[in-house]
């Protein structure tokens, strides 16, 4: 039953991402050879009018971006269901020219569904292509039911680079005396004034919303004290908080936004109840500080209704990454499941796109707790269960993901940070 459980949650983690790209894993399928010119027909050609459109998410790129984030929108009434591959197509003096492939590319064997009204996000690479594009005009094609739908863009000088993906120089960059009428284009501003630019919060909700990687950048300068400047990246599934101030950078990570029905914060609880029930009182950062609309707070919580239809997750906690990748930690209902007692998942996130994990029972150890009351990653990647114990009182262990090994400590929480 754990082992079944272990492959279950792994299966559900892989299946969140957006990227449809691969070279590795499972056999690709065989790809057509390359065209010399491919020109879509007059009725294929996606214009403003097109009742199905793929959009490309910049209209210019740096040559050193090599993924790019694009979105299907279908508008035609009935749902439409495509494949996984596309193509990229550059214009050239004599038209639009096909460019080919690697040897042994191909792409994962999956269908995707697309109701009437929706948008999806998907993610595709140049990474693969046999000779690296450069400086020029470049358009994406894919089949989506019976069209051929395409998009143009761009790669040249722009600030979306590998290094800035959203625009945005790093938060390290800033100077010491910056204010927030020096603030970049894209960045949501609040000052006495009140608040400016608020469409960039709006649109960071849309794309987080889909599983788009995507970046919001908030300033607060109210005329008292230093500025606060604070990122907030969502990409590999979670949410990076990171907060400039007077040249001190501090950052967290989470796994979701929830919302109360007023303000949106950043959590670890899949929706306010959750986060209440694990997370205690903890402080948690607001995503928006002020001009949070009615329509914002219910884009969270239609996520959060998504979240507990489509899994048993009701609280996930982030480790520090290393150098190749990261640790999360879930709590999950187990009222469907009554052979679990006190159920934990643990799961490795590993930069470079692969992952393991596994479930748990803290009664696999013949220990007496009978609930996980809370969880929080430490120093060394070691993960801190609080429980409630059979007797009624609390008790404290660490479990080490590397050797899957459980122990008591004694005592209560230290508190030198270790």
């Amino acid at each position: 039953m754990r082992r079944l459980m272990a492959m279950w949650m792994l299966l559900l983690w892989l299946l969140t991402g957006c990227g449809t790209h691969t070279t590795g894993g499972q056999a690709p399928e065989e790809l057509p050879p390359a065209k010399p010119q491919t020109e879509p027909s007059e009725e294929q050609d996606c214009t403003q009018e097109c009742i199905i459109e793929l959009e490309v998410e910049r209209t210019d790129y740096a040559p050193s971006v090599k993924t790019f984030t694009y979105f299907i929108h279908n508008n035609s009434g009935e749902a439409v269901e495509f494949g996984t591959q596309y193509s990229f197509q550059q214009k050239t003096t004599a038209g639009w020219v096909t460019l080919p492939w690697k040897p042994n590319t191909g792409f994962h064997d999956l269908a995707y569904h697309l109701e009437a009204g929706e948008t999806a996000a998907f993610t595709c690479s140049t990474a693969q292509l046999l000779t690296e594009p450069g400086t020029g005009s470049y358009r994406l094609v894919k089949e989506v039911g019976s069209q051929t739908l395409y998009d143009e863009f761009k790669l040249g000088e722009s600030i979306y680079t590998a290094e800035t993906p959203y625009g945005f120089a790093p938060l390290e960059q800033l100077p010491l005396n910056y204010t927030a009428p020096d603030g970049m284009a894209g960045e949501a501003v609040f000052t006495q004034d009140g608040a400016k630019n608020l469409e960039a919060t709006e649109e960071f909700l849309w794309k987080a919303g889909m599983g788009a990687a995507c970046q919001l950048r908030t300033v607060q300068d109210y005329g008292e004290g230093s500025p606060m400047v604070i990122d907030v990246i969502y990409e590999n599934d979670h949410y990076l908080w990171r907060m400039w101030s007077a040249g001190t950078v501090t950052e967290k990570r989470f796994s979701y936004l929830i919302t109360d029905g007023e303000a949106i914060y950043l959590s670890n609880g899949v929706d306010w109840e959750n986060q209440r029930r694990y997370g205690g009182n903890t402080v948690l950062p607001l995503l928006i500080p002020e001009g949070v609309t009615a329509e914002m707070v219910t884009a969270v919580e239609k996520q959060a209704v998504t979240r507990l239809e489509n899994s048993v997750i009701r609280y996930q906690a982030l480790s520090e990454p290393d150098e190749t990748g990261l640790w999360s930690a879930s709590l999950w209902d187990a009222g469907e499941y009554p052979d679990y007692r006190a159920p934990f998942s643990v799961q490795r996130h590993d930069f470079s796109g692969g992952g393991r994990g596994s479930t748990y029972d803290l009664q696999d150890w013949d220990r007496t707790e009978t609930e996980i009351t809370a969880i929080e990653w430490r120093f060394g990647g070691k993960l801190r269960l609080t429980c409630l114990a059979a007797d009624g009182g609390e008790s404290i262990l660490e479990f080490d993901p590397e050797t899957e090994t459980l122990t008591s400590l004694s005592g209560e929480i230290p508190t030198d940070g270790n």
